[in-house]
């Protein structure tokens, strides 16, 4: 049986999300990795300890500020 445009369109639309969902999540163990913070392989947007999570990496962030590894222009 032809796909319908519509068939199409949804098969497109999936593969664009999982590719989205796999660039975010390299995306934010590059960004770990630059941070010192161990890999993940799910990331939980809606987590309760986000808080936490903010202050440690503000933490890791002046950290590395005050060695200088970033130019506080």
């Amino acid at each position: 049986m032809k796909a319908t445009r519509l068939e199409k369109a949804r098969e497109s639309f999936d593969e664009a999300r999982d590719l989205l969902k796999g660039a975010r999540r390299e995306f934010v163990n590059a960004g770990r990795a630059l941070l010192g913070i161990p890999r993940v392989m799910h990331i939980d947007v809606g987590k309760s300890g986000f808080s936490d999570w903010s202050r440690y990496v503000s933490k890791k962030i002046s950290r590395l500020v005050d060695e200088g590894w970033f130019d506080e222009d």
